[in-house]
């Protein structure tokens, strides 16, 4: 056998070996993709499933009669999109921080955007190390937090912000 057919053969060996082995990194984690992003000085995560995009803030339109949390409406690729303000429904105190970008949640039927003052850096996490317990928590942010990460970063609940009655904003003013 020339040294040729012997690399092949070892080679061959090898795909079969590795195509026979289950890769258990994948057993033991099963990650959660998360996007992450600042308001004011606080760190905040939502799942990517729920995301559709992100995209520049610019150019909204005020929406009167809207609750204050509602900071208006954009326009991205001709779609109409609303943008809440999570500072303002979470209570959140600052020092006028202005938001940058809109991150657009999309579920079913439901989309708009939460604004959102910095980008940070999209991960895959282990949901195993969340803590699902928050103390002192007023019933509003109870309802839209998911969890926390040992690094303060809260992880809000996208399916809840995509189907609470609260955020949902269908009334006509007479």
């Amino acid at each position: 056998m020339d040294a040729q057919h012997s690399k092949q053969a070892i080679l061959r060996k090898r795909a079969e070996k590795l195509a026979k082995e289950s890769p258990t990194i994948f057993n033991r984690f099963i990650g959660m993709q998360i996007v992450c992003f600042g308001l004011a000085n606080e760190q905040y995560a939502i799942e990517s499933k729920f995301v559709r995009e992100i995209c520049p803030l610019k150019n909204i339109t005020p929406l009167p009669g809207a609750p204050s949390f509602v900071q208006g409406l954009i326009n991205v690729r001709s779609q109409i999109i609303s943008v809440i303000d999570l500072k303002i429904l979470f209570e959140i105190n600052t020092i006028s921080t202005s938001s940058t970008y809109v991150i657009i949640l999309e579920k079913n039927n439901m989309k708009f955007g939460i604004a959102a003052d910095i980008l940070l850096e999209n991960k895959i996490v282990d949901p195993s190390g969340i803590q699902t317990t928050f103390p002192g928590l007023t019933d509003l942010k109870q309802a839209f937090f998911k969890g926390v990460f040992l690094d303060k970063m809260i992880l809000l609940d996208g399916e809840k912000l995509l189907t609470d009655n609260r955020i949902v904003i269908d009334e006509q003013v007479e």
